[in-house]
């Protein structure tokens, strides 16, 4: 998690190192630092507690940057990035899983200052300077000690103007334009400045100075890199008159939804046709994106009657996943750089299976290991909580029964469900639900089939940006245990969008209200306005098929609208970062 900036050329690097640690925040924000000219300046916090009179005095045309998300110590200025060693400073995106083996080795030499795992690697590197080897000589050697992931920036003192880049399993990009040379962990930190972009492989590194790159593969002999296409309107980073990314992005999921669909159906007419005709499927994501499998697989058990498994990605053990040369498994991620599904595609290739994968950015190391890739079209997602990114991976799982099965028993009309959605995105009822919950502690969300899909996802959106302890069950379950949890004021929200639920979900409404819970009820179903909910939330009417795309949409509208009323940054929520790099 974690992001990562650097910069070399014919202006102050430090303007450009701030303005790309601020496009980085979403990765990471508890603490931030910057390397100018030998000079490094740390602070705890946001990366805005860099802009002071200490760094206006950095004029060097050359730095390094990094925003952090701590896994190895807490944060602070001391565990910020860079971490230096004598002349060596280094910023680090990833994580090393034999630092401790080598902070026991090497004290004597070196003291360890910072409790990260990343002082280790900037010690392994002075190493080799004190040795007598060249900044990149240096950093070769202490990759080959390192286990684990990283993208490495480093600078030396003794080779002023230059930049080391390295990467191992952890995303590294090498911009080029009129003002100089940008690396970064994100295109979308640098894309504004840049004519080309380069993109490194895995164990590929960079050699950088004003006057441009140098790139060397694995075998550390220097290569020549093609640029790859990129959209400067597609990495804007901006709120764009919102309040934030998280408003402005719940505004763009029709939109995004749309094009996603437009976009995806011309990628798969370029796709071979046998890789449709799967004996198996296994789904495969995180967080959000493992909800869209979940909904995935149960509109490929409804409309395909194929085996389907949907896996965690961080639970996809090779001893127990149904994978062989006949299944497609499809591993979807916002950002392509999420390390457990990153681990699951490796196992599932080992196992023989033939790899999709469902990325919303350009060039991702998910797009590198797999066999296939589909760009969904959502734009860039900068908040922690996705939103158009989850509506346009539910979107591709509609297409991807409508093409498995041959059709889908009603069509989808894009361009009225897309309505349908805007019309969800700022409810006034959704406004009055927010005052009224922005004091309570704990909530459920109860649903039934393709409902219960939509109730995990709309509850894993209340946990991450409101705090209120929210848990989502399958409705039919909750007189099986978790009926002992409601009591008089106990938060319900109950999903009604599927006709053949509908008797069943009124007798759950019943069991809760007869406990004193308060009831929300969001439904189409206009004969349903007056079953004794304490609020009712009319939805857009659709075939129930469809609904999950439209009953999802005023809840992310719910939690953005609780976490302002509670005082909560949505866009940087506690503890978590929005591209999950470490495992």
């Amino acid at each position: 998690m974690c992001g990562i900036i650097g910069y070399c050329g014919v202006g102050p690097a430090f303007p450009y190192l701030f303005e790309g640690l601020k496009k980085l925040e979403y990765r990471g924000y508890d603490s931030a630092g910057v390397e100018v000219g030998g000079r490094v300046i740390k602070r705890a916090g946001s990366v805005d507690g860099l802009k002071n009179a200490e760094t206006a005095g950095l004029a060097g045309r050359c730095g390094i940057g990094h925003t952090r998300w701590a896994t190895h110590g807490a944060p602070s200025a001391v565990n910020a990035h860079p971490e230096s060693s004598g002349p060596v400073h280094l910023v680090h995106n990833g994580m090393l899983e034999n630092y401790a083996v080598l902070r026991a080795e090497l004290p004597g030499r070196y003291p360890f200052v910072s409790d990260t795992d990343t002082e280790s690697a900037a010690h392994c590197i002075r190493a080799g300077i004190d040795g007598g080897e060249s900044l990149l000589a240096a950093t070769w050697r202490a990759a080959d000690r390192l286990k684990g992931s990283f993208a490495f920036l480093v600078t030396s003192d003794l080779e002023p103007e230059t930049i080391c880049g390295i990467r191992r399993n952890s995303p590294l990009v090498v911009g080029t334009g009129e003002r100089g040379v940008f690396l970064a962990s994100d295109i979308a930190a640098i894309a504004e400045h840049c004519e080309e972009i380069f993109s490194l492989d895995n164990e590929e590194s960079v050699l950088v100075r004003p006057d441009g790159p140098r790139f060397f593969g694995p075998d550390r002999r220097e290569i020549r890199k093609a640029s790859i296409r990129f959209d400067k309107n597609y990495e804007k980073v901006g709120f764009e008159g919102y309040s934030c990314f998280m408003e402005k992005e719940i505004h763009e999921v029709g939109e995004g939804f749309l094009q996603t669909c437009l976009g995806l159906k011309n990628q798969m007419k370029g796709m071979p046709a046998e890789l449709f005709r799967p004996k198996r499927l296994l789904f495969c994501g995180c967080g959000t994106a493992y909800h869209a499998c979940r909904l995935g697989k149960k509109l490929m058990e409804r409309l395909v009657r194929i085996p389907c498994e949907a896996v965690l990605a961080s639970e996809a053990d090779e001893e127990d996943l149904p994978v062989d040369g006949e299944t497609l498994c499809v591993f979807v991620s916002q950002s392509g750089e999420t390390a457990d599904t990153i681990s699951a595609l490796r196992v599932c290739k080992k196992l023989g299976g033939r790899t999709l994968a469902v990325t919303n950015v350009v060039q991702s190391s998910l797009e590198d290991l797999a066999d296939f890739t589909l760009k969904t079209h959502a734009g860039r997602e900068f908040a922690v909580a996705s939103t158009k990114a989850y509506v346009a991976q539910s979107g591709f799982f509609y297409l991807l029964a409508e093409k498995l099965a041959g059709g889908l028993p009603v069509s989808m009309d894009l361009e009225a469900l897309k309505a349908g959605m805007e019309a969800c995105v700022d409810l006034s009822e959704i406004r009055a639900l927010a005052g009224e919950m922005k004091g309570e502690s704990y909530a459920f969300f109860l649903g039934r089939g393709l409902d219960h899909l939509t109730a995990m996802e709309a509850s894993l959106k209340c946990k991450e940006i409101t705090y209120i302890h929210s848990e989502a069950y399958a409705a039919g379950e909750l007189k099986h245990g978790t009926l002992a949890l409601i009591e008089p004021g106990s938060r319900v929200i109950l999903f009604v969008t599927q006709r053949k639920w509908q008797e069943k979900m009124m007798n759950t409404l019943s069991e809760v209200r007869a406990r004193g819970a308060r009831t929300v009820l969001l439904s189409p179903f206009s004969d349903l306005e007056d079953c004794g909910a304490d609020r009712f939330i009319r939805l857009p009417a659709f075939p129930d098929l469809y609904m999950p795309l439209i009953s999802i949409v005023p809840c992310q509208s719910l939690a953005f609208r609780l976490s302002r009323e509670r005082g909560i940054d949505c866009d940087k929520p506690r503890n978590l970062a929005k591209s999950v790099t470490v495992e």
